[in-house]
């Protein structure tokens, strides 16, 4: 039996607890159990206006890891509570309205992008770089993040930055779309 297949079989084997079970009780079971899958995976759980939970599995970003989680994520079976869902989905809604423009650039390894940021100053870089990083993963989701976005770079908004597109614009220019894995 494949790690996979033990960990499907324990997860529809507990699936009424596990649905029942507060989020960070849930987390802490469902993760020590990805662990042994393969230990860069973890999850969460969403609750749906029907009622359902996604199962959320995730490679927390690192690439490596991806195809753990999709070969996982195609051998789930059928649950009662759970849909299982590939990778951490985009939540463009959460993103707030932010005052940033962006503009895509290639350096021949892939594309990037260039956040231009209204009040950026290099003494708050480390902050910014982290909000920015949340903001782009909340607009895009884990899987876009990682495979279209090669590089981000994050400047003060010069005047002229003021014509480019709002950050909300972002997954229509990368060709990302909600989408489940």
């Amino acid at each position: 039996m494949t790690p996979e297949s033990r960990f499907w079989q324990w997860f529809a084997e507990n699936e009424s607890s596990l649905f029942e079970a507060p989020p960070e009780a849930f987390k802490a079971r469902v993760n020590r159990r990805l662990r042994v899958v393969c230990p860069g995976l973890g999850c969460d759980r969403e609750t749906g206006p029907d009622g359902r939970c996604s199962l959320i599995l995730t490679a927390h970003g690192v690439l490596q890891y991806f195809p753990f989680v999709e070969a996982l994520a195609a051998s789930a079976p059928d649950l009662a509570h759970f849909r299982v869902v590939a990778f951490a989905p985009a939540h463009p809604g959460d993103v707030p309205s932010q005052d940033v423009r962006f503009q895509r650039m290639s350096d021949g390894e892939g594309t990037g992008v260039t956040l231009f940021v209204r009040n950026y100053s290099e003494d708050r870089q480390d902050v910014v770089a982290k909000q920015m990083s949340s903001l782009l993963s909340a607009l895009l989701g884990e899987y876009d993040m990682e495979t279209k976005v090669g590089f981000v770079e994050v400047k003060a908004m010069p005047a002229e930055a003021e014509s480019l597109p709002k950050l909300e614009k972002l997954p229509l220019a990368l060709g990302s779309f909600p989408h489940d894995r």
